[in-house]
């Protein structure tokens, strides 16, 4: 396990934390672990269990933050669990929801999503409106815009410890803040967890949110087999349409790029 530290990360635009939009809890003298997250995604849910014992272990100290990155061609309920965590945010719940969402992966239609609202809390009318908003989907594209931005988003969960990108499995994150030879320190054995890294640890569409750039800016990737995936033209990981399957904005046409 290890942290990507070429030279030219620290040149690569990862949005800073703002703590008036950010979604961050923990002390702002810990490390700093900032994820970029699907609800659906079962390494996500992997990551969400691993960096809570973290906090368990470090006391609470240790910086979290959680930034939405919703892989919807692969995980269909995956934007709708992100505004329903946005909207309990509006009513001042949103880790309450985030916690929900996770425990309850495998149920994440609409009208699980509004019992977890009652089961938290929440006002339940206010929180359909907040869901199907304009600034709920704003929120939210703020930051899938942000991992493709940075050029390092290429998949769910993918984890920032002090702004420099983890590699491999998520549940290494223990070694990364705790220490590699601290053995007690996670429920899985380390042999499970490098397996789990050997197999990828982490959900990655075809469309999967990778690095490059060409001369109008959008954020590409090329395939080395040269295959087409669903968010693919030629080969090229298309942003247009990447976004436009997280249902953050119509997708552009061929002909009008």
């Amino acid at each position: 396990m290890t942290l990507n530290a070429a030279p030219h990360d620290r040149q690569l635009a990862l949005a800073p934390l703002d703590e008036k939009v950010d979604h961050v809890r923990g002390s702002p003298a810990g490390r700093l672990i900032i994820e970029y997250g699907d609800y659906e995604c079962p390494y996500s849910r992997q990551a969400f269990h691993a960096i809570e014992q973290v906090e368990q272990q470090l006391d609470g100290n240790v910086r979290f933050a959680f930034r939405h990155f919703p892989l919807t061609s692969i995980h269909p309920h995956a934007r709708a669990a992100a505004a329903a965590s946005e909207a309990a945010a509006v009513q001042g719940r949103f880790w309450d929801m985030h916690e929900m969402l996770f425990q309850r992966q495998k149920a994440l239609e609409d009208g699980d999503l509004r019992g977890y609202a009652a089961q938290i809390g929440l006002d339940v009318g206010a929180f359909d409106q907040d869901r199907a908003s304009i600034a709920v989907a704003d929120r939210i594209r703020r930051d899938v815009d942000s991992g493709l931005a940075s050029g390092q988003v290429l998949g769910t969960p993918t984890l920032f410890i002090d702004h420099w990108r983890q590699q491999g499995d998520c549940c290494d994150v223990a070694d990364d803040l705790l220490g590699p030879d601290d053995e007690d320190h996670m429920s899985r054995p380390r042999h499970e967890r490098a397996q789990l890294a050997a197999a990828g640890g982490r959900d990655e569409q075809r469309s999967a949110f990778a690095a490059g750039g060409d001369v109008d800016g959008r954020v590409h990737d090329r395939d080395p087999k040269g295959l087409d995936g669903p968010d693919r033209r030629n080969g090229v990981l298309d942003e247009e349409l990447v976004i436009h399957r997280a249902g953050l904005r119509p997708a552009a046409t061929a002909g009008s790029r």
